[in-house]
């Protein structure tokens, strides 16, 4: 069982890196928890998103106050937006059920999460994967 800290650098390029790698790793599904879903913005991780949408890969969308323009590209790209109304406590990607990643949120820090401040863990433990689904609306 895989454990990784993935650590804050400037642009957020480790984060975004491995994001993508995980969004391009996955078989049959990819869920997404997020708050304004800020990170579709990236081309990178917008591209890897797009692509798995193509691939036949089931991509889930979970957000908060989400930005129309986002959502109705995610739509058109066949990527499915679900719509909460409240921040989930945590943010995080589930890659077939298998992985997690999971982005720190620091008490009282600005949102979005500035860029460079962007830290997460990964894990393969089926617990906290369990875990993380039981959190999706």
């Amino acid at each position: 069982m895989r454990n990784i800290e993935i650590p804050a650098d400037p642009f957020d390029l480790k984060f975004r890196e491995h994001i993508a790698s995980e969004i391009r790793k996955a078989k049959k599904s990819i869920k997404i928890v997020t708050g304004e879903i800020g990170s579709y913005n990236y081309f990178d991780l917008r591209s890897a998103a797009e692509d798995a949408a193509k691939r036949g890969v089931d991509v889930h969308v979970y957000s908060v106050t989400p930005d129309r323009d986002i959502t109705n590209r995610l739509i058109h790209n066949k990527i499915n937006v679900y719509e909460g109304n409240q921040d989930p406590k945590e943010h995080f990607i589930i890659r077939d059920d298998k992985a997690v990643t999971i982005s720190f949120k620091d008490e009282g820090r600005a949102k979005p999460t500035p860029m460079g401040e962007r830290r997460a863990k990964y894990t393969e433990d089926p617990k906290l994967i369990s875990k993380s689904l039981e959190l999706i609306p």
